[in-house]
């Protein structure tokens, strides 16, 4: 892990002020994905859009995330870390705002707008966090995911009754515009600290992607990242199904989607900054897998009786999400490292995860039910387990590359 004298903090005003925009920018991360789900039907009934187009509108955002985060080097050759935060929340901003007035086409440009700058932050965001908090990461990465699955619920759960109070869908979906601006308005003077501190790191990295591919410690972080965000996208995505499968009403399975949101919620406020204080992250892993152990194997034996439970243990593992982003600044020596590892584990983590919800209801549709997927992701737990405790060893990625291992530049 890195040393003392490799960090840096801001203090006081500066402080607390880029924590209330981190918070205020995370709350826009989730948000325009989960408000697009609630209002789906009454969107393909206005546009003529078919069942093939809406898949593609919900497969987008994980998409986007893989594809846009290699955006990130380039970006940053060119605006500082303050200002490519800035560009992206206008990217969300003018993508939340136009993509409901119009075809189907401009509803799908719109979405991919607005994940890319969705993509760019989630790079960001952990380089931020390294650069104006080092040594406290664990707990800034749980404040802005939680403040992440706060905006994720309010998409979910306001999207509707806004429908209803400002005379359809389309002033629904572009009224969250207004979360975005908030945030711009927030991070606008916290990024000139952020750019300054940012400037007080060289800058420069030797963690170039082929070196990333090599090492060890990377290769088993991006794996842990994207193993543990395909059985996240599972469950959120099929736990409704799966209950009502085993005859829960439609009302009730769909609360148990709120209810592994709102555990998460407090779960990611503690363990990464309980986690991030201690001399490695080893345990880390144990908080996602065992959790989801005892959750796959209670919807295997007594879905519907104590799905409330099941629920509340898949919302624990879950929390391994901000655990894994604090990793990101844990494992590496200086902003530009942890931005060249939050780049490449991202952008490779969330391809593995992209096919998972394909693949789990293939595979419930090919063998009749819901008992072989399961099975299935509790043995996909034991990767998590092992890239899980090969990424919380205590080691800096890149500490034992040779002195003359070429360098990448990038402003501050």
């Amino acid at each position: 892990m890195a040393t003392d004298p490799d960090r840096t903090r801001l203090a006081g005003r500066a402080a607390v002020g880029l924590g209330v925009a981190i918070l205020l920018v995370s709350l826009n991360l989730r948000l325009p994905v989960t408000a697009l789900g609630p209002v789906l039907e009454e969107i393909r009934a206005d546009l003529g859009i078919g069942a093939g187009v809406a898949g593609v509108l919900t497969s987008v955002p994980v998409l986007v995330f893989a594809l846009a985060g290699t955006l990130v080097p380039w970006l940053r050759r060119r605006l500082s870390l303050g200002a490519s935060i800035a560009a992206a929340m206008v990217l969300v901003i003018a993508g939340t705002l136009v993509r409901p007035f119009g075809t189907a086409a401009v509803l799908l440009a719109g979405t991919v707008v607005i994940m890319v700058g969705i993509a760019v932050i989630n790079v960001l965001l952990p380089v931020v966090v390294r650069s104006g908090f080092g040594g406290r990461e664990g707990w800034v990465t749980g404040g802005y995911v939680a403040s992440l699955q706060v905006g994720a619920a309010a998409g979910a759960s306001l999207t509707v009754p806004l429908a209803s109070a400002l005379g359809g869908w389309p002033r629904a979906l572009a009224s969250w515009a207004v979360v975005g601006l908030v945030g711009l308005v927030a991070w606008l003077p916290a990024a000139r600290g952020v750019s300054a501190s940012g400037r007080r790191d060289a800058a420069v990295s030797r963690l170039r992607p082929a070196v990333l591919l090599r090492d060890r410690t990377t290769r088993n972080l991006t794996v842990f990242f994207g193993l543990q965000s395909m059985v996240a996208y599972i469950m959120m995505g099929w736990l409704p199904t799966v209950l009502r499968d085993e005859g829960m009403a439609a009302s009730s399975a769909g609360a148990m989607v709120a209810v592994v949101t709102l555990v998460t919620i407090p779960v990611s406020l503690v363990l990464p900054g309980w986690l991030g204080t201690r001399p490695d992250q080893r345990l880390a892993p144990w908080f996602v897998v065992l959790p989801w152990w005892l959750a796959f194997a209670g919807l295997l034996v007594a879905p519907v009786r104590f799905a409330f439970v099941w629920a509340a243990l898949l919302g624990i593992g879950v929390a391994g999400f901000p655990v894994t982003l604090a990793l990101f600044g844990l494992r590496t020596a200086s902003p530009s490292d942890t931005m060249q590892v939050s780049t490449f584990a991202q952008s490779i983590g969330y391809l593995v995860g992209l096919p998972g919800p394909l693949l789990a209801g293939v595979l419930a549709d090919a063998t009749g039910g819901w008992t072989v997927p399961l099975l299935v992701l509790c043995a996909v737990n034991l990767p998590i387990l092992a890239t899980g405790l090969v990424s919380g060893s205590p080691v800096t990625i890149g500490a034992d590359l040779p002195e003359d291992t070429p360098a990448s530049t990038s402003p501050g």
